[in-house]
């Protein structure tokens, strides 16, 4: 007796054998028998008999997720490359797939379009979650033709039944090539490789502890008339095939048959259809995936998370550092990106490196050259100030950018300001016109209303306190090493002068600031802002801080007294030199063997916050005019020449 389609044995008797047989069609194939279908050979409705064929080769259609195909040559067993290889789960001999040596496999001739071979795999709850890396199924025929086989793989989190459909990839004919075999007793194995970049995830969204995998035909290479009726032509397709040794699990093999109004029409487990035929033997289905690993992420910026999925990490961009790693333990990778030197984009290096270069311009972390501008132009500053960079750079400064031009060419806008002449105000000057015809100028964006020319009796004062105190010599660096702006120091907008008087509802008018020197870029220093923070204090912002090789004096003009501050950079010690004894003086305050005369402005030199090596560094720098510092060795201190 010959064996019956889908490779199921007949247990009835040779009198019950051919009623039980087309039952059994309708079972695996989803068949209807007509009505007045007769129990005789020649009129079986749909049927067919497993083929077997030995197959010595088996070469592999591997199906990329990216979106390309390939056909490849049989070299062996082998495994998928992965992650960290959590299995490779099969109900089938894994020699199976590659006929190495020669092995015997039916052909399922009864499997018509758009039925599924599923199997399923119970998978340890804490492997979750998992990722997929390769989904296989052999396909075989014995054809006078050649043939195309239209297909689509299915991915379940949990079984088929009660489960949630996660991927389907579907044959197209061009990103996803369809079956093509020639005519003969040929055999092909569809692998579908996921792409790492896109990585498929099955986080146990079902709670079910299941994964199941499944191969659809979509078109056969020639369809049946009547697909509930006769049964594919058995020299013209192509077919799904199953191993003839036995079937490993009847749970987990499943068949989805077309509906035609029979017993076993829809989805079935290989154990429900024992009721009217055996199956033979399993799918040669195969998947294999990888356990996700938890252990700390960093992100672009040097930013740790602990116990982060692997998977979801390298979603995300970020670097996974190893499975059970922890934030405490490791260290994040520097973060780095694009810098922009002179019109030209930089390999990605750190940010320290970056604005160590004269006028580099760091563009952000994980930035590279093909997504950042590195073009110059002209940048506007607030006061008027003109100097050319990038826009990122331009409107860190709180300058405005204008692309395409330079400062040779761009005119840039001057801020306006009132103007006093003598006792009357003049609004919306620019601070050069305003002082060429021996104006007071008033600051940037001041008015005249309220009237800051009226004079105005200031009350008479005790100077009782300054901060910072009056005499002090600030030995910092009076802007970054690769630039000239903005200036830091005393008088600046974060650190303000604060004078006690002792007395209520001073003007500022009656405020007044010399100099001994004035800044080369940003010209003549005046007080633009008075802070009234009650109890007869005021906190005084300049123009610019004080101007380092000058003497600044501040004067009340309620007080006979007056404060006055000098900006040496280098001079720690605030002797009468800056020299290389100051990088000494340094040592030894850092070593604790002397003591800061004007606290950390003799000491900060970087404007770090601390003593550190950093500020020696700075201060050699200072004196030897390193980057774009003046050289300051050997200049001697300023003198106070203020009336």
């Amino acid at each position: 007796m010959t064996e019956p389609f889908w490779g199921f044995r007949a247990t009835a008797q040779p009198s019950t054998w051919f009623r039980a047989l087309r039952v059994c069609l309708a079972c695996c194939l989803g068949l209807a028998l007509p009505a007045n279908a007769q129990d005789s050979p020649s009129n079986p409705g749909r049927s067919a008999t497993p083929i077997r064929v030995r197959l010595d080769r088996i070469p592999t259609l591997r199906i990329h997720t990216s979106g390309w195909s390939e056909y490849l040559e049989p070299t062996g067993a082998g495994g998928i490359a992965g992650a960290q290889a959590c299995g490779s789960v099969t109900y089938t001999d894994d020699n199976n797939f590659v006929a190495d040596p020669p092995v015997e496999l039916a052909i399922q001739a009864g499997f018509e379009e758009r039925e599924i071979a599923y199997a399923s795999y119970a998978i340890d709850p804490s492997l979750f979650p998992i990722k997929l890396e390769s989904i296989e199924m052999v396909f075989a025929q014995n054809t006078t033709v050649s043939t195309v086989t239209h297909w689509s793989m299915l991915v379940w989190d949990g079984p088929p039944r009660d489960g949630l459909n996660v991927i389907t990839i579907s044959s197209d004919g061009g990103q996803f090539e369809h079956l093509e075999m020639p005519a003969g007793v040929n055999a092909t194995n569809i692998q579908v490789v996921v792409d790492p970049d896109d990585p498929v995830i099955i986080a146990n969204d079902s709670g079910l502890n299941m994964l199941t995998v499944g191969f659809r035909i979509d078109q056969h290479n020639q369809p049946s008339q009547d697909t509930c009726e006769l049964s594919p032509i058995e020299t013209a397709n192509a077919f799904p095939t199953t191993d003839v040794d036995g079937i490993s699990d009847l749970d987990n093999n499943w068949l989805d048959a077309i509906e035609c109004m029979n017993d076993c029409d829809g989805l079935h487990q290989f154990r429900n259809l024992l009721s009217v035929c055996t199956p033979s033997g399993d799918w040669v289905i195969r998947v294999s995936f990888s356990c996700t690993l938890f252990g700390a992420c960093c992100d672009e910026n040097a930013s740790c998370e602990d116990d982060v999925a692997d998977t979801l990490c390298r979603a995300q961009g970020r670097t996974f550092m190893g499975a059970d790693t922890t934030c405490a333990a490791i260290t994040c990778p520097t973060p780095i990106g694009a810098c922009c030197l002179g019109g030209s984009c930089l390999l990605p290096i750190s940010e320290p490196i970056c604005i160590s270069l004269s006028n580099g311009v760091y563009m952000g972390n994980g930035t590279d050259c093909d997504t950042v501008d590195c073009s110059t132009g002209a940048c506007c500053m607030p006061n008027g100030i003109c100097f050319e960079t990038v826009q990122l750079g331009c409107e860190d400064f709180g300058g405005v950018f204008h692309g395409g031009t330079d400062c040779q060419s761009f005119n840039c806008p001057q801020p306006l300001g009132a103007c006093c002449l003598e006792e009357q105000c003049i609004p919306g000057q620019v601070q050069d016109t305003c002082e060429l015809v021996l104006g007071t100028w008033q600051g940037i964006d001041s008015t005249c209303d309220p009237d800051p020319c009226a004079p105005e009796a200031c009350p008479p004062a005790s100077l009782l306190e300054a901060i910072p105190p009056s005499g002090t010599v600030d030995a910092r660096s009076p802007h970054q090493p690769d630039t000239t702006l903005p200036r830091r120091g005393i008088g600046s907008a974060s650190e303000p002068i604060i004078l006690q008087i002792g007395v209520e509802g001073a003007d500022q008018a009656c405020f007044t600031l010399c100099e001994t020197v004035v800044d080369s870029e940003l010209g003549t220093n005046n007080i633009v802002g008075l802070t009234d923070l009650g109890g007869g204090a005021y906190a005084l912002s300049l123009h610019h801080p004080i101007t380092p090789g000058g003497a600044t004096t501040l004067r009340y003009e309620g007080y006979a007294g007056a404060v006055s501050y000098i900006a040496h950079p280098a001079n720690a010690n605030a002797d009468g030199f800056s020299e290389t004894g100051d990088v000494l003086f340094l040592l030894a305050i850092l070593n604790g063997q002397s003591n800061p005369p004007h606290g950390t402005y003799s000491t900060d030199i970087d404007h770090s916050g601390t003593l550190s090596s950093g500020d020696i560094l700075r201060a050699i720098d200072l004196l030897n005019g390193s980057g774009t510092y003046e050289t300051w060795r050997d200049t001697p201190l300023p003198l106070d020449l203020c009336p």
